[in-house]
């Protein structure tokens, strides 16, 4: 069985995603064709992650993309929060025994045009761009960033021939040339993202896509975003430059500790709770709740229920490794003005080598 301990430790000393078991057992699945799993793969796939955007040679070709205001919201951003149209699935993977991991179910929630214009619609922009490589077209849609540096991206990838793509499980693929968001130059730092398919929209050859993506701290309002693809027959790269025309706003909650969270429409934001800020590793956030003004919750992720309701999770640290935040992206559109307290519980271990961990419990209201 896999020693979850053992992986949590091994992440946090890498400065990169940890978007705890399920993302990495995407990665171990797409390239082990029984889709066993051992300590030892799970360590690869983790040290793959962080050199991933790492690899870009050159700039084939730059194009400036046309970003002006969304005159209304699309199918395709509607589509992006449907489960009738994007997988919520929950894969199947085996350990290295052979047996069925028992991970986190997905629960997305539709939400209707009205409900997201009102929630994002004066921010949302059109983008009218496209890149050609190998057969392959790729036409960016619309994009949506937040404060924070968390947004969404639709586009098309389409090829007269066909096109293929890897399932990753909950809805995530994989597809060929590799795009990759870069913020101010390619090769530098990048966004983490996720692909997601609508299956609603898509053909044999065309696939409608969504990449929900989030910043590991080194983004700033302002930054130009170079959506860059691989070109398949060299090392250079076909890119995209989005320069953002609008931000949607975050709503800022506060804990009697002081500590703060930032949300929006879209996801959220923290920083490690003070008695952190010194832990080597990362900080573990195993119940995460959004309150509504109506009592309900929207459990953005909860290791006792087992749910996993984001697409893209973040732990952020410092240059030293030091654990300083998380971010995660929700699976559905928040009406922010409808939450009226988050809560929070996790833990943390204060070096590699400690044995328990330290636990946390915080609520942050407005």
């Amino acid at each position: 069985m896999i020693d979850r301990k053992l992986f949590q430790k091994t992440f946090s000393t890498l400065h990169a995603s940890p978007d705890t078991l399920s993302e990495v057992f995407k990665v171990v699945r797409r390239n082990k064709r029984h889709h066993t799993i051992t300590k030892g793969m799970l360590i690869a796939a983790v040290l793959a992650m962080c050199i991933t955007v790492a690899g870009a040679a050159g700039i084939a070709s730059l194009i400036k993309a046309n970003v002006t205001p969304a005159d209304s919201v699309t199918a395709a951003d509607l589509h992006a929060f449907d489960a009738d149209s994007i997988s919520s699935d929950t894969p199947v993977v085996l350990d290295n025994s052979g047996q069925a991991l028992n991970l986190p179910r997905m629960e997305r929630v539709a939400v209707d045009a009205e409900t997201m214009q009102r929630l994002v619609g004066d921010y949302l922009s059109t983008v009218d761009a496209a890149v050609e490589a190998d057969g392959y077209t790729i036409s960016l849609k619309t994009f949506l960033i937040d404060e924070n540096g968390s947004g969404f991206m639709t586009y098309t990838l389409s090829n007269p021939a066909g096109v293929s793509y890897d399932d990753f499980g909950y809805g995530q693929v994989g597809i060929p040339m590799d795009p990759i968001l870069y913020i101010g130059e390619v090769g530098g730092h990048a966004m983490d993202s996720s692909i997601y398919l609508d299956t609603d929209a898509s053909t044999d050859t065309e696939l409608h896509l969504v990449m929900y993506f989030s910043d590991f701290g080194n983004w700033q309002k302002g930054d130009e975003l170079l959506f860059s693809v691989n070109n398949g027959s060299d090392a250079e790269r076909r890119v995209i430059s989005i320069t953002p025309q609008a931000y949607l706003p975050v709503t800022t909650f506060t804990a009697e500790s002081g500590d703060t969270v930032t949300v929006s429409a879209l996801g959220i934001r923290m920083r490690n709770p003070a008695a952190a800020d010194d832990a080597v590793t990362e900080v573990v956030l195993d119940e995460l709740v959004l309150h509504m003004t109506d009592g309900s919750q929207y459990v953005v992720q909860s290791e006792e229920s087992n749910i996993m309701n984001w697409v893209v999770g973040l732990c952020i640290a410092d240059e030293d490794y030091h654990a300083i935040g998380n971010a995660f992206s929700f699976n559905r559109m928040v009406d922010v003005d409808a939450v009226t307290s988050v809560t929070v519980g996790g833990h943390f271990y204060t070096d590699l080598t400690a044995e328990t961990a330290v636990t946390f419990d915080n609520t942050y209201t407005r």
